[in-house]
């Protein structure tokens, strides 16, 4: 996989989970923006100073946000727990060695 491509983990039950997302993907979502441009704002501002918190999505336009810079509320919707209970974010609490906070 090249280091531009969305990742998925897998979890205990075969399911995927994203690691990345767009500020299009989440969008709309409950305790989000409701417009692409406003959630992208937002989401460069819970990325800054957080290496390797947002990247260039290969072959467009867009960056893609890890999802540990969401907060848990968003993050459950994108990546909803699994039966433990544990997010992909659990999972993934560190990108590129350093650690990440979500706002709450």
């Amino acid at each position: 996989m090249s280091e531009h491509e969305s990742e998925v983990i897998s979890d205990s039950q075969g399911g995927n989970r994203k690691l990345w997302v767009t500020a299009k993907e989440v969008a709309g979502l409950e305790g989000m923006p409701t417009t692409d441009r406003r959630t992208r704002d937002i989401l460069d501002e819970w990325a800054k100073g957080k290496e390797g918190a947002r990247r260039k999505r290969s072959g467009t336009k867009a960056f893609e946000y890890h999802i540990s810079v969401l907060p848990k509320a968003v993050r459950d919707q994108v990546s909803p727990p699994n039966q433990d209970g544990v997010a992909a974010s659990a999972l993934t609490g560190t990108v590129m060695g350093a650690a990440l906070c979500a706002p709450v």
